[in-house]
C-alpha cells in the first residue's frame, strides 16, 4: 500500500531512512495459498479474495491509527472467490466463491456465525450456471443482481438485520450479459443497468437497459409499466404507436390507458391499437410466478408429510394489486375477478388493497402446493397468505 496521501510513493521509509506512521505499508500473506488477490473490497477493513481464500487487512491495535507500525493480516475464510468484483452491503462482504455458483458472506469479525453461504436454501440457481457478474441496488429493494454464464439474471434480495437472503429468477426475454448499479439522477435511488443480448427482427442486438422505478403506493395503473424492453407513450390519444424499431417483428404487450390489449407484432416499428389512448407502455410481456413449499401440519398423530391433503380455501392479502390467478399447478389455474358491479366495462379495474378469499380448486393429493400467476402487465403485491389445509387420518 502507498504513502498515505502520495498514490504513487510505494517506499517504506522516509528520505532519513526511517519507518514513519505515513510510510507505506507492506504486508505478506502468510498462508500455503499463493493464488494472486482477485479483487480488493472496503468495509470495516480491507478484504482480499483470491481463489484460496480470504483475508483480512487491519490495525493490531486498535487505539492506534492503522499504519506500517500498526498492522496485521488475519484469515477470513478459505472458500476462495472468483475474478468478480464483490458488493458491501453495511459491513458484509458479499462474493462469488471459486465454484462460481454461490454467493457467500466474508467472515471479519473472524466468527463462524459471521461467515456464510446466503446460497443454500437456492442453490438450484447457481446450479444451473456459474455467476459471471454481479451489482448491488441498495434502494428500493435492497437487491444483489447476478449475471450467469447462460444469460439468465438471478436476484437475491438480502437485509441482514431481518435475516433475509430470498432469491428470485428473472427472464427479460434476452440473454445478461452484464450489470451496473448507479444512482438515480434525482437520487432517490439506485438505477439497475443492464447489456441485454437479444435477437430482433432475424438480427443479433444489443441493448443497453434499465429497471424502471418500482410504482409508488396509490399510484393509478395506467401510470405503471410491468414490460420488459418497454417504451412509453404519454400525450395526445392515438392508435398508432411508432418508434417500436427495437422490437421490430416481435410480439408486444401493452398496457393503455390502465387496460391490457394485444398481442400485437411490430410491423414497420409501429403497432395499431384499434382505438385511441393516452398512456401507453409498450414491450415484452412476462410472467411472474410464485409456488409455496409442500404444504405440511401438524396433526394428533404427527407430521403431515406423506398423508394425502387437500386444500380448501386461500386468504391472500394484497396491496396495491389486480389480475391475478391461482391454483394447485400452474396448468390449472383460476383467475380471480377484481371488477366491481360499480366499475364501467369501458374502464380500466382499478387497483385494490383487500383480502382476497378464493375457494381452492384443487383436489385431493399428497403433494399440495398454492400457485399464484400474474401474467398479465399489473401490479400484484402479496403481503401475507393464510392457508386451509386438511389431511385424511
Amino acid at each position: 500500500m502507498s504513502v498515505a496521501g502520495d498514490l504513487p510513493n510505494f517506499s517504506e521509509f522516509d528520505a532519513s531512512g526511517d519507518v514513519t506512521a505515513d510510510a507505506a505499508v507492506n504486508l505478506e500473506l502468510l498462508s500455503g495459498d499463493l493464488s494472486p488477490v482477485s479483487w480488493m473490497s472496503s468495509a470495516d477493513r480491507l478484504v482480499l479474495g483470491s481463489f484460496g481464500g480470504e483475508r483480512a487487512i487491519g490495525e493490531q491495535n486498535i487505539s492506534d491509527p492503522f499504519g506500517p507500525l500498526n498492522a496485521k493480516v488475519d484469515a477470513s475464510g478459505a472458500y476462495g472467490a472468483l475474478d468478480i468484483q464483490p458488493s458491501v452491503v453495511g459491513s458484509d462482504v458479499l462474493f462469488v466463491d471459486r465454484s462460481g455458483r454461490r454467493v457467500r458472506r466474508s467472515g471479519l469479525n473472524l466468527s463462524p456465525d459471521d461467515a456464510a453461504d446466503l446460497s443454500l436454501l437456492s442453490e438450484h440457481l447457481g446450479a444451473a450456471s456459474p455467476f459471471v457478474d454481479m451489482a448491488y441496488q441498495m434502494t428500493p429493494g435492497a437487491v444483489l443482481w447476478l449475471v450467469q454464464a447462460n444469460g439468465s439474471l438471478v436476484g437475491m434480495t438480502y437485509d441482514r438485520v431481518q435475516d433475509v437472503a430470498a432469491w428470485h429468477r428473472h427472464d427479460v426475454g434476452g440473454d445478461v450479459l452484464a450489470v451496473c448499479s448507479t444512482p438515480s439522477p434525482d437520487g432517490t435511488r439506485d438505477d439497475l443497468w443492464m447489456v441485454v443480448e437479444r435477437e430482433v427482427d432475424g438480427e443479433t442486438v444489443f441493448y443497453v437497459e434499465v429497471l424502471v422505478d418500482e410504482f409508488a403506493l396509490g399510484t393509478p395503473v395506467e401510470d405503471q409499466c410491468f414490460l420488459d424492453c418497454s417504451l412509453s407513450y404519454s400525450g395526445a390519444p392515438a392508435d398508432v404507436i411508432s418508434g417500436l424499431d427495437h422490437l421490430e417483428g416481435g410480439s408486444v404487450a401493452v398496457l393503455a390507458d390502465g387496460s391490457v390489449l394485444g398481442p400485437f407484432t411490430v410491423a414497420s416499428g409501429e403497432i395499431n391499437l384499434g382505438g385511441e389512448y393516452s398512456k401507453v407502455h409498450v414491450g415484452l410481456a412476462y410472467s411472474s410466478r410464485l409456488r409455496t413449499m409442500r404444504l405440511e401440519k401438524q396433526t394428533t398423530d404427527g407430521s403431515s408429510i406423506g398423508k394425502i391433503g387437500r386444500v380448501h380455501r386461500v386468504v391472500l392479502r394484497l396491496l396495491d394489486s389486480v389480475g391475478i390467478k391461482i391454483g394447485a399447478t400452474f396448468d390449472t389455474m383460476d383467475r380471480k375477478e377484481f371488477r366491481r358491479a360499480s366499475v364501467p366495462q369501458n374502464s380500466p379495474v382499478p387497483i385494490s388493497t383487500t383480502d382476497l378469499g378464493v375457494d381452492f380448486p384443487g383436489g385431493h393429493n399428497v403433494d399440495q402446493y398454492v400457485c399464484i400467476e400474474q401474467d398479465q402487465p399489473l401490479p400484484s403485491t402479496i403481503l401475507s397468505m393464510g392457508i386451509e389445509y386438511g389431511v385424511q387420518g
